[in-house]
């Protein structure tokens, strides 16, 4: 019977981890449309607003990478830091050798690195 005062504060931490934590995330989704909102309303440019919207999603993808696995963790970021490197080289590449240079806006090309800031942000968060 003295084990019982012990699991119920163990129980009341994890109760209140879990609060904070959800706390948390709910407010970076607040704080993420508006940016989000305020990006769309001030600006005409896509690239910043696909920017501002990309790096907004890696933003919650990182932080949400706290409750995966350490090999899960490693494949994600590797995942999210080099596919959008790789689709930022190939629209670059694109836009430069193939002339498409008024089609397609250097900030569009660009728009995906936002992606992989944003999820190591998130991740880097501790």
């Amino acid at each position: 019977m003295t084990d019982e005062p012990i699991a119920d504060q163990i129980d009341r931490l994890g109760n209140r981890r879990l609060a904070g934590c959800a706390i948390k995330f709910l407010a970076l989704i607040v704080l993420g449309c508006i940016a989000l909102g305020v990006t769309i309303r001030h600006t005409r440019d896509a690239g910043t607003r696909l920017a501002v919207a990309l790096a907004v999603s890696g933003l919650l993808f990182g932080f949400c990478t706290s409750t995966l696995t350490p090999a899960a963790r490693k494949l994600l970021t590797r995942v999210f830091v080099l596919l959008p490197l790789v689709v930022a080289i190939l629209l670059f590449a694109y836009r430069t050798l193939f002339g498409r240079a008024g089609e397609l806006p250097l900030r569009l090309v660009l728009a995906p690195l936002a992606l992989a800031l944003g999820f190591v942000m998130g991740r880097g968060r501790r």
